[in-house]
């Protein structure tokens, strides 16, 4: 279940994915384009679609990027810092 507000101008959008609550902007403030989103995002939940963001530290996530970069460009278009 979701659920439709709206904060000074802007359209929000807030439910739960599992025990997780995500507050979302729709980045709009025309009510109507709000509703659309808020029904598409409504039909994402009911099927599933929607997942959390990883939780991986970021430092991993650079790491495994430089590797990959190192790897496949030369070494004049990846300078390593």
């Amino acid at each position: 279940m979701a659920s439709l507000y709206k904060r000074k101008n802007q359209f929000w959008v807030s439910y739960y994915i599992g025990e997780s609550q995500v507050k979302k902007s729709l980045r709009t403030t025309n009510e109507r384009v709000a509703r659309d989103k808020f029904k598409k995002l409504e039909y994402e939940l009911a099927l599933g679609e929607l997942h959390l963001a990883s939780k991986l530290p970021v430092p991993t996530i650079l790491e495994a990027f430089c590797k990959e970069l190192k790897a496949t460009r030369t070494a004049v278009s990846f300078r390593q810092c």
